[in-house]
């Protein structure tokens, strides 16, 4: 999943945790402009990765890439 940090309703945090309770181990890549999202950023810890705005299709292609990689076994993340 890949959102906007700031949005209408519901942010984009909200929605991650929202469909990992439907979707166990889904991936969420946040973004945003704002540099007070930063913030929030460090609220969220290892739940969710970052990608800052702006950013270029290589750097969302790296970052998509690295997190769809395959995980160790016991990295602790339970993500999968």
């Amino acid at each position: 999943l890949l959102s906007d940090v700031m949005m209408p309703g519901m942010n984009g945090p909200e929605l991650g945790e929202h469909l990992r309770r439907r979707f166990p181990g889904l991936r969420v890549l946040l973004t945003s402009g704002y540099s007070e999202d930063m913030i929030v950023r460090g609220e969220l810890g290892d739940d969710f990765e970052f990608i800052p705005k702006p950013y270029s299709m290589a750097d969302l292609l790296g970052k998509i890439r690295t997190m769809l990689a395959p995980r160790c076994p016991g990295d602790g993340d339970g993500n999968q």
